[in-house]
């Protein structure tokens, strides 16, 4: 439970680890704030997908808009400026697959105004309340991702949580980079199997 652990121990502001992230690339610093903020973006993402499935994955490929963004951008309040980013990151997939919307165009509008998730963001008085079932899903999260087969895992640590490339992946592990790929996005697909039948069992 190293990211667990590392998470309750690291007493650094939000600010303080997106800056030192930014100066350092370290992906162990980003794991620390990514998984801060893991279970408010699910909700997030749940509220305007109403599916679990597509909510786990959008916020799985959040991951990857922060480790490239926070690179790019000085955040001076990290708390609002991530629930735009994923608020943003849920409008631009809905845009895209148009067909499969699950909410129409009022109720995403209305979300903008009074979103329940955005109160939760913008009020630190929620977080005390959420402390449990956001444990829970980091510590589910770990478990599904020690229980891929090893070169799922393998690749899903390297490749989110150490930042490596599918290439760096491949030359390490001697392996194509269609497998390291393959691997990757079948660990994903295992994550949220996983996951859901975690939820469905608690």
């Amino acid at each position: 439970m190293a990211w667990l652990r590392s998470r309750r121990e690291d007493k650094r502001s939000d600010e303080k680890l997106a800056n030192d992230y930014r100066q350092s690339e370290d992906q162990a610093v980003l794991g620390i704030l990514y998984g801060r903020y893991l279970e408010l973006m699910y909700g997030l993402c749940l509220q305007y997908f109403k599916d679990s499935a597509r909510a786990e994955d959008a916020t799985l490929d959040l991951y990857e808009e922060l480790r490239v963004k926070l690179l790019k951008h000085q955040v001076d309040n990290f708390r609002p400026w991530v629930y735009r980013l994923a608020r943003n990151h849920c409008l631009m997939v809905l845009r895209r697959g148009a067909s499969h919307m699950t909410m129409d165009s009022s109720s995403v509008a209305a979300s903008h105004e009074l979103d329940p998730v955005d109160m939760q963001f913008a009020d630190n008085s929620h977080l005390e309340d959420e402390a449990i079932e956001k444990e829970a899903l980091l510590v589910a999260l770990e478990a599904c991702t020690e229980a891929l087969p090893s070169n799922q895992s393998d690749c899903i640590k390297r490749f989110y949580l150490n930042g490596e490339s599918y290439a760096d992946i491949a030359n390490t592990l001697s392996v194509t980079v269609g497998k390291v790929r393959s691997a990757i996005q079948n660990g994903r697909r295992n994550l949220k199997i996983c996951l859901e039948g975690k939820k469905a069992h608690a």
